[in-house]
């Protein structure tokens, strides 16, 4: 049985504001998995639920710092060296605000992931 109302709890990475930075990461995202097809940004996130009749109970935004090898070890992408030079440190932009910088010869990146809690009352 389905009934009115509830909350459901959403963490997602959440695309830059910038639209070069955003397209640059989801040509970068293709690239290790052909099937993304576009991240979007936390406003797009809140509206997307908004328009569907929930409200923000709460929300919270941090940054997930991530090895680039692990991370494509989790994907069958088909273009991990494309993936590596999209996320290759630059000394200034990275092309979509990763922070994408070597430690220990290891390429590392940050994430921006929003995490939201949605609530809809019953009518």
């Amino acid at each position: 049985m389905v009934t009115e109302g509830g909350r459901i709890v959403v963490v997602v990475f959440a695309a830059s504001e910038d639209p070069v930075a955003s397209r640059s990461y989801d040509e970068a995202e293709r690239l290790r998995d052909p099937s993304d097809v576009q991240n979007l940004t936390a406003r797009e996130q809140r509206r997307l639920f908004e328009a569907r009749g929930w409200t923000v109970a709460a929300s919270a935004r941090y940054k997930l710092t991530t090895r680039l090898e692990d991370f494509l070890a989790r994907s069958d992408g088909i273009d991990h060296d494309g993936v590596r030079g999209s996320f290759a440190p630059r000394s200034t932009h990275t092309g979509w605000e990763s922070n994408a910088r070597l430690v220990q010869d290891d390429i590392v990146f940050d994430s921006p992931i929003t995490g939201w809690a949605f609530q809809r009352c019953a009518t």
